[in-house]
């Protein structure tokens, strides 16, 4: 038997390939989130990353990056950190969302 899951986002099918850069795209961001809200960030080599570094991290390892580092510091202490983006975040929403819908370019 075949299976197969179809992603559509905004009326726009995405490739296995797009998901993935999508993924990618996510680990960078948050791992340069980390990195400015004081996070030292360590492979399993011991080696610490510079903002300059993660720019030049390849897929795999900027995932496996970033699983470590939320292994590391365990849920709690991740969502300790990350508060001041959570907030914000939360802030944005509900200020986007005080616009009408057709305004929203939803």
């Amino acid at each position: 038997t075949e299976f197969s899951i179809t992603t559509t986002i905004n009326g726009q099918v995405y490739t296995e390939e797009q998901l993935e850069r999508l993924k990618y795209e996510r680990a960078l961001h948050v791992l340069h989130e980390f990195k400015r809200l004081g996070v030292d960030l360590k492979d399993e080599d011991g080696k610490v990353y510079s903002d300059t570094d993660l720019n030049w991290l390849e897929p795999q390892k900027a995932m496996s990056l970033l699983e470590k580092t939320h292994y590391t510091l365990g849920s709690e202490r991740t969502i300790e950190i990350m508060k001041p983006v959570f907030e914000d975040s939360a802030k944005r929403w509900r200020e986007f969302n005080q616009r009408p819908i057709e305004e929203q370019g939803c």
